[in-house]
């Protein structure tokens, strides 16, 4: 390792058996190593993970499955919702209100959404990027 944390490796070409060394382009160079080298660079992140055990009650169990099975119903519920939503812009037909026994009852909006391409950002502006960055820090319930 040098002074700057790079690892090198040094790796001699293919040598043949009178002891000479054969060049990547075949030609015979007597007396000479050519020898490759690897940076590597290494990223360590720390993170730190606290945890806090609280033993409760049995009666919060039904609580815990009704929340875990209202988790799974959303998933269905989303699935359907999507396949729903297919088949009625297949039936609008490229039209964008929709009118049933003269009552408007589903209309297809356009909408816009505007993003930042943070993997541009991040190669064209490195400082911006990385000045721009914020971190929230948020709790989620998981259950089983």
């Amino acid at each position: 390792m040098d002074s700057y944390g790079l690892y090198y490796s040094y790796l001699p070409d293919i040598i043949d058996t009178t002891g000479s060394q054969k060049a990547s382009d075949d030609t015979t160079t007597k007396g000479r190593v050519q020898m490759t080298s690897t940076a590597v660079r290494t990223t360590v992140t720390e993170v730190t993970v606290t945890t806090t055990v609280r033993h409760l009650n049995k009666s919060v169990d039904a609580i815990v499955k009704a929340f875990a099975k209202t988790k799974e119903d959303m998933k269905v519920l989303e699935a359907q919702k999507k396949a729903l939503e297919e088949q009625i812009r297949n039936l609008m037909d490229g039209a964008s209100v929709g009118y049933i026994n003269g009552v408007k009852r589903v209309e297809i909006l356009n909408r816009s959404l505007t993003k930042i391409d943070r993997k541009q950002l991040q190669e064209v502006y490195p400082e911006a990027y990385a000045a721009s960055l914020r971190t929230t820090e948020y709790t989620v319930v998981d259950a089983e």
